[in-house]
């Protein structure tokens, strides 16, 4: 009987010691997951600052192209008062292809005696 009342005792021993092996294998995992999730908090803190920090510039950048583009608007509609319109030419379209042709048979004469 003591033979027996040693053996269960050895056993709980074991049993207590596989338990003490699972739980610390256990606590490892779980503080390892701990330390994860910590760290995946601060890099998500750390991209929401920057995803911020980029739809800031986003929106400066936006106000700053519509005042640009305000301003090239500005620019089209001075030059185009400025400058004489093609149109409004002095000369018709015959007249002018007359005067073309009449400038290259001038350049040909030019040309032939040279």
């Amino acid at each position: 009987m003591a033979e027996h009342q040693l053996d269960t005792e050895v056993g709980s021993v074991r049993e207590s010691k596989a338990v003490e092996v699972v739980f610390k294998a256990l606590w490892d995992r779980v503080k390892k997951t701990a330390e994860m999730i910590e760290s995946l908090r601060e890099e998500r803190r750390n991209l929401q600052a920057r995803v911020s920090a980029l739809e800031e510039q986003v929106t400066r950048l936006t106000v700053e192209l519509k005042g640009k583009e305000e301003d090239l608007r500005k620019l089209r509609d001075l030059e185009a008062k400025q400058v004489p319109q093609v149109n409004n030419s002095a000369f018709t379209v015959e007249e002018r292809e007359a005067l073309k042709s009449r400038i290259k048979e001038l350049l040909l004469r030019i040309n032939s005696h040279l």
